[in-house]
């Protein structure tokens, strides 16, 4: 991607991180732009860490757990088990 690539498009620096790209509609551009990604992106990663109780965001992610991450369309593939 990103990182490897010699040439990258301004479109590739535009949705870095997938941020405000949901898999269910197009993205949002107010979430365009590297430092709009990069930031979003570890904001999101900041949310993960917070231990039970201490967030209203992603708590059912514990880590220490396995988790069943669903990929869309679920027709294509049901999901992949990953270690939280």
């Amino acid at each position: 991607g990103l990182v490897t690539d010699t040439y990258p498009y301004d479109s590739q620096y535009r949705i870095a991180m997938g941020q405000g790209c949901p898999d269910t509609s197009g993205c949002d551009s107010a979430y365009y732009g590297f430092f709009n990604q990069v930031y979003g992106a570890a904001r999101q990663l900041r949310r993960y860490e917070n231990p039970p109780g201490t967030s209203n965001f992603f708590t059912w992610y514990a880590p220490g757990r396995t988790w069943n991450i669903l990929y869309h369309p679920p027709a294509l593939v049901n999901g992949q088990w990953v270690d939280q």
